[in-house]
């Protein structure tokens, strides 16, 4: 059954009284106190405050980015509960979730279920959104199904990042920072006006990131990066009813990463059967605290991704005309360490005929086009609306090749898949105070898959095809209340597109057979006020979302091999459910109080003949098939919790200024402690793969130029995990790769780099 709630219930009441989602912007309200700065959002694909509307947003604006240290994708679990991260060795096996649901199979030829949108272009697979965050305006997550405007592969919900505008006058910044673990970062911006009707902003950095696990084998230090990228914008009016933005993106990144360490390695283990702890393991102590490795083949991951895109407003008077038109490019190739050691496999298996360790590596790439036309009246009308038109043509290619010997393999998957749609939503007044949202989608979608096994010594290729179209749509209603109170409850579908298993073992069923669409309707009741001179919002949703039919890795019995053959399937149903609270409060003009916090149960409704776990009995659910091996079993996992779903998380932050008599250098201190109940990471509930709850400690001391223009300056020390709790962002079980551990288990665990205590400084200009 899914795992029961690890926390006292004063502590969920405790967290949601003092909950925030947005940046502690402020503004003098002219009575001597300090009102809470309404942040503007495009959850709906246009303008509007978010306070205004019906639905759960939470906005991250770009001084929230900046206190709470926000440098990449991975660290807005941070500040947002409903999100989860599960960060693999390979990218490709990475996922992002909301409300306890994100991606549960891993293919080129599936789609995420969490889309992530960078500048109106969304990325294709998962694995392009793990980046660094540059030059950010906002970043807005929106929870739940969201596929009527953002499209099909928001089943879950949509997590919107926008970057900075060129601005009106010339300015320019530079911040510098170093940290432990030879980590430094240096981040640069300039922008200003091109004549009276142009402008253009230009912003880069670099990261160099120092590995924080040794490899004794060869004295490498591994899961080290080295970052870069520049971004140019350029935005031009050549009429006063037409303007027009070009955008080009480009970042890549290199490193010896992610290496697993072991977490659990009993002293009886025998690797494949034949290979002891000694002849691997030396100087290594297993547990969540171990930074060690052997391997004799190095992890490696490199990336580049380039977008370029156009957008185009044309201003039709009571109308606005939005053109988007986009081109991407992303390359991925990954080398990973399959048995975990530098042992001689080969060597052992083979009585020394032949020599070598278990690798897998492989190239993937991806290239993208992309274009929306749409059409949105002006605000401040009674019925207001946006529809349009998408089309999409993406063509993904992987090769992997795996072995020597034992997990010996490789396919060539090709994948091109075309989509189009047509979407419309509007909003009509009904009285003064209340407001009913209504809109429609039709999505078509046509995929074609080449598939190929690399193991023969003539390859041998299967094809197939799939199309399909599918309606989805969203009914909401608000009532608004005196002193900026609002009610809204909405209905809304989602829809995650059917696609292709490409995976080993390569068979024409996977070809021949896509996997099913994935489907969910959502029902959300929410409030959201602003109290005491609009210096304390608070807002409140309970949720309810179910999932059809939803995909995932599971296993099918092939009665050539009497073996359990894994596979990409659709495997039945998923509810998630609960409470997302936020309050933000600005106590005095220098002192902001924010938290946020979720209560969410995400279970399985119905998955029947899944895998069995290692080393699971009968008695905890495993049933034996009947035939062939032992290892033939399945589990009926209805009941069970969701993978990487903690059932509470939950944030704090505090912000505090001293306004002094040295006028413009004002010292501030800004503090975060986000936790969250224990995960599984495991979908088959292994109980191996289980992280406990924690909690982490961030903290930053400093002073700041507030000066509004020309040159200022900030300078801070900070730190992560100031009480260095460590945890793991990914937990294996390799106990399928040893003999000799009964009742015991071998696991591997992926350990983030503020898994440990981070100290650093920081030094900023503005020009």
């Amino acid at each position: 059954m899914g795992d029961q709630p690890q926390h006292p219930h004063w502590l969920v009441v405790t967290a949601a009284v003092l909950t925030a989602p947005a940046a502690p912007a402020w503004a003098d309200s002219g009575s001597g106190s300090a009102a809470l700065e309404e942040v503007v959002v495009t959850a709906q694909k246009r303008a509007e405050e978010l306070s205004a509307v019906p639905m759960p947003v939470t906005a991250l604006t770009a001084t929230m980015i900046e206190r709470e240290d926000l440098g990449a994708f991975v660290d807005l679990v941070r500040a947002v509960p409903a999100l989860t991260i599960k960060t693999a060795r390979n990218l490709q096996s990475s996922s992002v979730s909301l409300r306890g649901v994100g991606t549960f199979a891993f293919s080129v030829g599936l789609e995420p279920s969490v889309a992530v949108i960078v500048d109106d272009v969304a990325v294709t697979q998962q694995a392009q959104a793990f980046d660094v965050l540059d030059d950010i305006e906002r970043i807005e997550v929106l929870e739940g199904p969201q596929s009527t405007l953002f499209g099909k592969n928001a089943s879950a919900g949509v997590i919107n990042i926008v970057t900075r505008d060129p601005t009106p006058t010339i300015t320019s910044a530079l911040t510098q920072s170093y940290a432990q673990f030879c980590d430094s970062r240096t981040d640069g911006m300039i922008s200003g006006p091109l004549g009276e009707r142009a402008g253009y902003r230009v912003s880069g950095y670099y990261q160099s990131s120092g590995g924080y696990i040794v490899d004794l084998t060869n004295g490498l230090k591994l899961n080290n990066s080295d970052d870069r990228g520049i971004r140019g914008k350029l935005r031009f009016a050549l009429f006063d009813w037409l303007e027009v933005m070009l955008i080009g993106d480009h970042d890549q990144n290199s490193g010896r990463g992610s290496a697993r360490t072991y977490g659990s390695l009993p002293g009886t283990a025998l690797l494949f059967g034949v290979i002891p702890v000694s002849g691997f393991a030396q100087g290594i102590t297993p547990g969540p605290s171990n930074y060690r490795v052997r391997l004799d083949s190095i992890p490696q991951i490199n990336s580049n991704q380039t977008t370029v895109s156009m957008r185009a407003r044309l201003d039709l008077g009571r109308q606005e005309l939005l053109s988007i038109s986009s081109y991407q490019q992303w390359n991925y190739f990954n080398n990973q360490d399959l048995d975990g050691s530098d042992a001689d496999v080969l060597g052992a298996v083979t009585g020394g005929a032949a020599h070598g360790g278990l690798s897998q590596s492989g190239p993937t790439a991806l290239r993208q086009y992309t274009t929306e036309l749409r059409l949105d009246s002006m605000p401040g009308q009674s019925l207001n609306y946006v529809s349009g038109l998408y089309y999409s043509d993406v063509r993904t290619t992987r090769t992997t090749i795996a072995g020597p010997i034992l997990m010996v393999g490789g396919f060539a998957a090709a994948i091109d898949s075309k989509s189009s749609a047509v979407f419309a939503q509007s909003s009509y007044r009904l009285g003064a105070s209340s407001k009913l949202t209504a809109g429609l989608r039709l999505s078509h979608q046509q995929s074609d898959m080449t598939l190929t096994d690399l193991v023969p010594a003539v390859p041998v290729s299967y094809h197939g095809n799939e199309a399909e179209s599918k309606v989805t749509g969203k009914l909401s209603w608000q009532r608004n209340f005196a002193a900026g109170s609002m009610f809204f409850a909405s209905v809304a579908t989602g829809y995650k597109g059917a696609g292709f298993d490409a995976s080993q073992p390569v068979t024409m069923a996977k070809a021949t057979t896509p996997v099913r669409a994935e489907t969910s309707t959502s029902y959300d009741t929410g409030v959201k006020t602003l109290l005491l001179g609009d210096r304390l919002r608070v807002d409140a949703t309970v949720f309810l979302t179910d999932y059809r039919d939803f995909q995932a890795q599971s296993a099918i019995f092939n009665p050539a091999t009497l073996q359990l053959d894994p596979i990409v399937t659709n495997v039945g149903g998923l509810r998630t459910q609960g409470v997302e609270a936020a309050v933000q409060w600005q106590a005095t003009p220098a002192w902001w109080i924010a938290a946020s916090a979720a209560d969410i149960d995400a279970t399985i409704r119905s998955f029947a003949n899944a895998p069995c776990y290692p080393r699971q009995s009968s008695a905890q659910g495993c049933v034996y098939l009947g035939l062939g091996p032992s290892t033939n079993t399945v589990q009926d996992l209805r009941g069970h919790s969701l993978y990487n779903s903690p059932r509470v998380k939950f944030s704090i932050n505090s912000s505090y200024e001293w306004h002094t008599s040295w006028r413009r250098a004002i010292p501030f201190v800004d503090v975060n402690y986000a936790w969250q109940s224990k995960v599984n990471f495991d979908l088959f509930g292994d109980p191996a793969q289980v992280q406990g709850a924690y909690g982490l400690f961030n903290a930053s001391l400093g002073v700041k130029d507030t000066a509004a223009g020309g040159f200022a300056f900030s300078a801070s020390i900070f730190v992560r995990n100031l009480f260095n709790k460590s945890y793991a962002s990914t937990i294996d079980d390799a106990t399928t790769n040893f003999a000799g551990v009964p009742p015991a288990s071998v696991t591997l665990q992926v350990l983030p780099r503020d898994s440990q205590r981070l100290l650093g400084i920081r030094i900023g200009a503005r020009f």
